[in-house]
């Protein structure tokens, strides 16, 4: 057996309408059985999120039975993946941007074409407004004046009357807030547009699609319950601090605290909002308001309120929430709320007397309640948020810290965990394009191109963190083992110091290695002998140093295993059919989503398999597992020689799946 624990996340980013890609991914991971430990997702990553955790969490309610038979379970969960499916392929109809005629997009749409001014009299005026020239007030040329008076008299129609238009000014002056900030709002205001593209109703319609699928009552402590960490991102619009949406006990939050406080009092002016200063709060979300709250993206929906993640407006909100709800309110001023976090910290503290652990609360919780900077760090009762992706689009921290905080809790040895961390990324990997006989492009193409570099090479810039920590973290692992050998070694010749053994040493040889060691270890390293010549309680402070070190304070090793697609055909916005939405490009995503999620899990299933057996060791049984039914569903056990060959060689043997006989290019349409 493998000597370390394999815990295994999956990570979903963000991208709108490619959200479909990983519903195809999700497919590819339901006929392989394969199930994760933590979960996390940003923007529609979130939203898918939660569907895997559902999934995982109503195939945890099974029967044993049916759970050990690889057949009857994916039979079982059949029904669940394609009503998943056909809910994604049925967005256009749930009109969550309403694009019609008369829908708030078509009314301004109609006002627009209305609008009696031509745009080079637009650009006229842009160009006078932003010359610099002291006097362009008093000797404007003639037809600024006239296109400045059809401006005027646009704006003052689409606000109803003179009067409407002078209130305005007039607040602009009063306020010192921009003229044309206010105009706007209450323009778009007539359409219902004051707030977001994407009015409250279509939120609720959003929600109204996956309850579908996600029962509206789960909550993120169900998943937690069954042993699935869900971690979604959400950034505070108030302090613009990255937020966690997570299942998070009293005594969990006391912890985080313990660990974190005084890092976010020393450093928070200067901390990003990535790093440690991802905020976790006690409470128990509601699973689709968790998810929503993350998939706000900034103008197409409004900020969501806090209140309706943990749906604080409950009479029966469970004791995470009825904590939350006190902090919300007050910060740590009220009793309830000290009462409650010291059971907890009793908790962590049971090692302690009554008397020891009352007095290393005051301290604590003293400087907890009175920091004015985490009282303004931490989420207000009046806090909204928007989408986690706007600052963390790749959450792959979130499962780190889930596993690393695991390790932690279980007494588990860093050293002794692999993350096998599964990420989606919903942009193909730059690649070098082809020569173009074009050798001076045009500008448009120019920044397509940039455009489309940056979008490519930003997800993948995290995983590059990874991998430099697994670097640091491998080299420590080493040095911990070379530290390990060093004392068996200086133990071992101890014992033959002082025992005789299996060498005859003089009085004289044996002064001469002890001085030795002391001087050059014992001294060099900054601790003092004890008991005279013997240095040995030295060597087991610094063996026991080094053995906290590698077992609590070193990187997580992880596994990055990151599924790209060769192909998008759709973008982000195509939600509705106006926007984009075509069904055949939605099933080609599910397709593709699929078969390149079988391929990448395969690969990585057998590297690993070589890579035990060189060491005498075999996969985990859950790897074992996963790889049998890839290599099943692929049709062949062994790759061919001819790289070339591959892709021609896979025949999926899932039939009864709805798109064999469609577009997926290794079913039916694939021979």
């Amino acid at each position: 057996m493998s000597t370390k624990t394999t815990r295994r996340g999956f990570v979903m980013t963000g991208g709108g309408a490619k959200g479909l890609y990983e519903a195809g991914v999700i497919h590819a991971f339901h006929l392989c059985g394969m199930e994760f430990d933590v979960i996390t997702g940003s923007s529609i990553g979130a939203i898918n999120a939660i569907a895997y955790a559902e999934y995982q969490y109503l195939k945890r309610q099974l029967s044993a039975t049916i759970r050990d038979d690889p057949d009857q379970a994916l039979e079982a969960m059949d029904a669940f993946v394609k009503e998943y499916h056909d809910t994604w392929r049925r967005l256009p109809d749930f009109q969550i941007i309403d694009d019609s005629d008369t829908g708030p997009l078509g009314m301004l749409k109609g006002d627009l074409l209305r609008f009696d001014i031509s745009l080079p009299q637009i650009v006229r005026l842009v160009w006078w407004w932003t010359d610099p020239t002291e006097n362009k007030w008093l000797r404007p040329a003639p037809r600024v004046w006239l296109s400045l008076v059809l401006l005027l008299k646009e704006a003052v129609e689409r606000l109803g009357s003179g009067c409407e238009f002078l209130r305005i000014w007039g607040r602009s002056r009063r306020t010192q807030r921009s003229f044309l900030g206010i105009f706007l709002r209450s323009y778009l205001a007539r359409f219902n547009l004051e707030h977001a593209i994407v009015p409250d109703e279509g939120s609720y319609r959003l929600q109204e699609l996956f309850s579908a699928i996600v029962d509206p009552n789960r909550t993120l402590r169900d998943y937690a319950d069954a042993g699935i960490d869900v971690r979604l991102t959400r950034a505070n619009y108030r302090t613009g601090r990255l937020e966690i949406s997570m299942y998070q006990s009293p005594v969990g939050f006391v912890r985080y605290l313990t660990g974190h406080a005084w890092h976010l009092e020393k450093n928070w002016n200067r901390i990003a909002p990535l790093g440690s200063s991802r905020l976790q709060m006690v409470g128990n979300p509601n699973a689709i308001g968790a998810a929503i709250a993350s998939g706000r993206f900034p103008g197409v929906f409004a900020p969501f309120p806090i209140w309706q993640i943990y749906q604080l407006n409950k009479e029966s909100l469970g004791p995470e929430n009825e904590l939350l709800n006190s902090i919300l309110q007050g910060w740590m001023d009220k009793p309830q709320v000290e009462e409650s976090l010291y059971t907890a910290y009793r908790t962590t503290h049971t090692e302690w007397s009554e008397q020891k652990a009352k007095r290393q609360w005051a301290q604590v919780f003293s400087a907890w309640r009175d920091s004015g900077i985490l009282r303004q760090l931490f989420p207000h009762a009046n806090d909204t948020y928007v989408d986690g992706g706007a600052i963390d689009n790749t959450p792959t921290n979130s499962a780190i810290d889930a596993t690393r905080e695991w390790a932690n809790e279980t007494g588990t040895s860093r050293r002794d965990v692999v993350l096998d961390l599964y990420t989606i990324f919903l942009d193909p990997p730059a690649t070098p394009q082809i020569e173009s006989h074009e050798s001076e492009p045009a500008l448009y193409e120019v920044v397509q191109r940039t455009l489309a570099i940056q979008s490519a090479a930003k997800l993948p810039s995290d995983a590059v963190v990874v991998r430099t920590i697994n670097t640091f973290g491998q080299r420590a692992e080493r040095l911990g083992q070379t530290a390990d050998q060093l004392y068996s070694g200086l133990a071992a010749l101890l014992d033959e110091l002082h025992n005789d053994l299996p060498i005859e040493w003089t009085e004289e040889q044996k002064q001469a290695v002890m001085t030795a060691v002391q001087q050059r270890v014992v001294v060099g390293m900054g601790l003092a002998a004890e008991g005279g010549d013997d240095i040995r309680p030295a060597l087991e402070k610094i063996k026991g140093s080094t053995d906290s070190t590698m077992s609590g304070r070193l990187p997580i090793h992880v596994e990055p295993v990151e599924i790209y697609p060769d192909t998008m055909p759709m973008g982000t916005l195509n939600f509705t059919k106006r926007l984009g939405f075509r069904d055949e490009d939605a099933v080609q995503m599910l397709t593709v989503g699929c078969y390149q999620a079988l391929w990448t899990l395969r690969a990585h299933l057998e590297r690993k398999q070589m890579e035990c057996a060189q060491k005498g060791a075999t996969l985990e049984a859950t790897d074992l597992h996963a790889l049998h039914l890839a290599r099943k569903w692929m049709g062949f056990e062994d790759w061919p020689e001819d790289v070339a060959q591959r892709q021609s060689a896979w025949r999926c043997q899932r039939t009864a799946c709805a798109y064999y006989n469609s577009v997926c290019h290794h079913g039916r349409s694939g021979h």
